[in-house]
């Protein structure tokens, strides 16, 4: 008998450091996770890693900074935010933070060190919504909480906050990046225009295509790592959008099953298909993939957007479509610009010490100094 074990490239960043806390994740989320499913169910492994994931704070250095900003606990359109304000104020701008995990995981606390480091750097405020998590909270209702705790802030709260509201700028990673884009969207449909700018770190924008090239190169090159894979992805998106995160629709979901030969015309898709379209399956898809507010890619209003900043990462499934948003951005005249960091992997951004972590942050950070201040 032969036993492969998973190995990372090795020119992946902070390899060492991966090797081992990669090994860690897969056995906690891979195999604990799959054994918790298998006697509980599909919500008790999101569970399960809810809690394996709490366990990252050990893996972050302490708050730093401390004596350079405040951290103060509001409520904003009856959700909990989180509002990181400098002590030496540069700037009055401030940024709306949306963070990532897969709509299921985490929630603003986990990114105290990258809100922290962003703070001191620029001297503004960050805001960061700690919205409802699926499967507990479906689609829209994350999306529309931050919503409207963003107007309750806008309208009510920024002024008194010493806050300048005309220089807003949005923020996120991940699933998060899904919900900013959605909230961009809306922004300028409604001719609100919040704000200013907005900064996507590796975005998901479809989930169109479970075979598209990004994920081809996951089972080519480090397939059933602990790293982001397409099993988690197909099934926190099933939470998100209320359907039944079963392995069966897992399975097919990975094999691009959910997705109609109607949906396939009327978007152009080139993606594979080798097995037989889940009719009930991709019925249920459909509604959601042509709703903006959860398939950004495939807007009308991208042209309405403010300037936009795309970061991608290397070692990453949702590289394909993030990219795919820039270009459609930049297709439609949006000034968009696009950065890609070909040795991350989707999640560096909460990896403190991280050289390339502090590379992905020094990029977000001159490009707020340049369009928000």
């Amino acid at each position: 008998m032969v036993v492969i074990i998973p190995t990372l490239p090795r020119d992946i960043c902070n390899y060492k450091f991966l090797s081992v806390f990669e090994v860690l994740l897969r056995f906690g989320n891979e195999y604990m996770g799959s054994a918790v499913e298998c006697i509980a169910g599909p919500k008790a492994r999101n569970h399960w890693l809810r809690m394996l994931t709490s366990s990252f704070i050990l893996f972050q250095i302490r708050v730093p900074f401390k004596k350079h900003l405040k951290i103060q606990n509001f409520t904003f359109g009856n959700t909990p935010c989180r509002l990181y304000s400098p002590v030496d104020v540069k700037s009055k701008a401030c940024i709306i933070f949306i963070h990532g995990g897969g709509w299921c995981l985490m929630n603003a606390k986990y990114f105290d060190y990258i809100m922290s480091a962003i703070v001191k750097d620029l001297g503004c405020s960050i805001l960061s919504i700690d919205y409802g998590l699926a499967p507990r909270n479906v689609f829209p209702v994350g999306l529309n909480q931050c919503w409207v705790a963003i107007e309750d802030f806008y309208l009510n709260h920024a002024d008194n906050l010493s806050i300048d509201k005309t220089r807003l700028a949005i923020l996120a990673d991940s699933a998060g990046g899904n919900i900013a884009g959605a909230l961009a969207q809306r922004s300028a449909r409604l001719g609100k225009n919040y704000f200013k700018c907005q900064i996507l770190v590796y975005p998901i924008t479809s989930c169109l295509d479970f075979q598209n090239s990004s994920y081809k190169e996951y089972y080519e090159k480090y397939n059933k790592t602990g790293l982001l894979n397409p099993e988690g992805v197909a099934r926190w998106m099933l939470f998100y959008l209320g359907i039944e995160a079963t392995k069966e629709n897992v399975k097919k979901v990975m094999r691009n099953q959910h997705i109609s030969d109607k949906l396939r015309q009327d978007f152009n898709l080139k993606s594979e298909c080798k097995h037989q379209v889940d009719l009930k399956l991709s019925e249920k898809f459909e509604e959601f993939a042509r709703n903006p507010d959860f398939c950004i890619l495939k807007s009308k209003d991208l042209r309405l957007l403010p300037k936009t900043l795309v970061i991608t990462a290397g070692y990453d499934i949702c590289f394909e479509e993030s990219y795919e948003y820039y270009c459609a951005m930049k297709s439609e005249g949006v000034q968009a610009t696009w950065k890609h960091f070909p040795t991350a992997f989707h999640g560096i951004l909460n990896l403190a010490g991280s050289q390339t972590q502090k590379a992905v942050k020094r990029e977000i950070t001159d490009y707020i100094r340049k369009n928000l201040f």
